[in-house]
């Protein structure tokens, strides 16, 4: 047991210490060849606690907020009415998932995560943990091994097929999709350093060498989407532009720098919506379509004589940007999700003040209603909302744990 559970503790602190060394790195620079090799995996599922995603931009331009009203929020649902009912903690007998990753069935009955299955790649100046897709089922019931050596696996919209990734070079990663019960996987790109997504139960979009592109599975053809905007990586094989496409209206929002841009999905860049924004990943960027693609959610830092505060920002059908909850200067915001319907929004929030951990927060899309979800019971992060906006996943100090939500309206 003691021999266990030092293990487990080395793995968390070699976890860590990579968390630290990559986020020096891309405030610095890359790491000097002198340094210890750290741990961090490839655009890697597997993220540390507490540690921010990005810095405040040092020479921020201010936001010009607009009216925090507008998005009404229909009668009906409310994020103040939302309570949790009871909660399920999901794990392994032999110990804890080791990935931040969850990725919900298009049912809601089961969760995908990464567990790191004690193997590595060895890069110039780290090492890549690799793992296994698991599939955690809600009923109680033994997970599932789904795909060996792969990770950030996302179901089709009907639930057939899978699309995962898998790191076969400090340099390179395979796109793959497989059917739900079979093992036979078809690869879609190589080399390419940046998730995907799925458009439609038939294709996928997905970038490569710097450019959108799309794919149909069962054809196997692949054209370019957008030759306009450049999402190259801002170092080789490290960090992407985070970027989101929203199916339902035809537009595409992507980060470039510490700017902002929404297009139509094939059009050439205009004019930047918002500065100051935070990036966070671009396997999780800090920006979020809503259901039916009529608003984007975003992070952006809003300066005042205190400094830098986070804000949770709404761009609306215009491309007006409005404010809609900002936090202090010691907290950050991250992964904002919305509720089915678009009358809510959820947001991670960190408090540097006396609680000093992650809360999941949710407020109505006219501002109104912010509501502390989890309360002070630990750290909650990385939340993930069911299709159906009942449940939500998210990690307590390293568990997987879901929560069944309850509302006036359900």
């Amino acid at each position: 047991m003691r021999r266990r559970t030092s293990i487990v503790d080395r793995l968390l602190g070699m976890l860590a210490l990579g968390a630290l060394i990559v986020i020096l790195s891309s405030m610095f620079g890359e790491v000097p060849k002198k340094v210890k090799p750290g741990t961090q995996a490839l655009q890697s599922p597997i993220e540390t606690p507490m540690q921010p995603p990005y810095p405040p931009p040092a020479t921020p331009t201010p936001p010009q907020p607009g009216i925090p009203t507008v998005v009404s929020t229909p009668p009906g649902l409310r994020a103040e009415n939302i309570r949790i009912e009871r909660e399920v903690q999901l794990t392994f007998e032999e110990g804890n998932v080791f990935s931040s990753w969850i990725a919900w069935s298009p049912n809601g009955d089961t969760v995908l995560v990464d567990k790191y299955n004690g193997q590595t790649i060895e890069g110039d100046n780290v090492t890549f943990l690799l793992t296994d897709i698991w599939e955690m089922p809600l009923s109680g019931g033994n997970p599932r091994l789904v795909v060996s050596n792969a990770y950030g696996g996302i179901w089709s919209p009907n639930g057939r097929q899978l699309l995962y990734f898998s790191l076969t070079a400090p340099d390179r990663q395979d796109i793959y999709v497989r059917d739900k019960d079979s093992t036979n996987a078809v690869k879609i790109a190589s080399g390419s350093p940046t998730p995907a997504w799925w458009l439609n139960d038939a294709n996928i979009v997905y970038v490569d060498q710097g450019r959108l592109w799309v794919a149909n599975v069962a054809q196997r053809r692949a054209r370019i989407l957008n030759e306009h905007v450049d999402l190259t990586p801002v170092r080789a094989n490290r960090w992407n532009k985070p970027y989101a496409l929203s199916p339902e209206s035809g537009r595409l929002a992507y980060i470039d720098g510490s700017q902002l841009f929404v297009m139509g999905i094939s059009e050439a860049p205009r004019h930047p919506i918002a500065d100051n924004v935070s990036p966070g990943s671009s396997s999780k960027p800090n920006l979020a379509w809503s259901p039916r693609g009529r608003h984007l959610a975003y992070i952006a830092y809003v300066p005042d004589e205190e400094g830098y505060k986070p804000g949770l920002w709404l761009v609306d059908a215009e491309g007006v940007p409005h404010l809609l909850a900002t936090g202090q200067t010691t907290d950050w915001f991250e992964r904002p999700f919305w509720f089915p319907g678009e009358p809510i929004l959820g947001v991670s929030q960190f408090s540097g003040g006396t609680d000093k951990h992650f809360k999941i927060y949710l407020i109505n899309t006219d501002g109104t209603g912010l509501t502390d979800l989890t309360g002070s019971r630990g750290a909650q992060q990385f939340p993930a909302l069911s299709p159906d906006g009942k449940k939500i996943a998210f990690w307590r100090e390293g568990n997987l744990w879901v929560a069944f939500l309850v509302s006036k309206e359900y």
